[in-house]
């Protein structure tokens, strides 16, 4: 998948560039920008709140990023494996 990211102020978004939809964050607590947060978020339809996944907290935003961008890097390597086995069953 093609996903790039999306800075503001106070949070990084991470989506994927085909259809826009967000996948993952990157964020700091106000006040305190030395604490960093990640999240990811799941494909669920209907969104809720087990659809959000905290991936951890960063001392530093690059951190941070890097681990919402390698979960979803697993993610996909996961799928495309799954995908494989399955032909192979066939």
């Amino acid at each position: 998948m093609d996903n790039a990211w999306k800075n503001t102020s106070s949070m990084n978004y991470y989506y994927r560039k085909n259809d826009g939809r967000i996948i993952g964050s990157a964020w700091h607590l106000v006040m305190n920008s030395t604490l960093w947060i990640a999240k990811v978020y799941a494909d669920a339809v209907p969104f809720t709140n087990e659809s959000e996944k905290v991936l951890g907290h960063f001392i530093d935003e690059k951190s941070a990023m890097h681990a919402v961008e390698r979960y979803w890097q697993i993610e996909e390597n996961t799928l495309e494996l799954w995908l494989e086995q399955d032909k192979v069953k066939s």
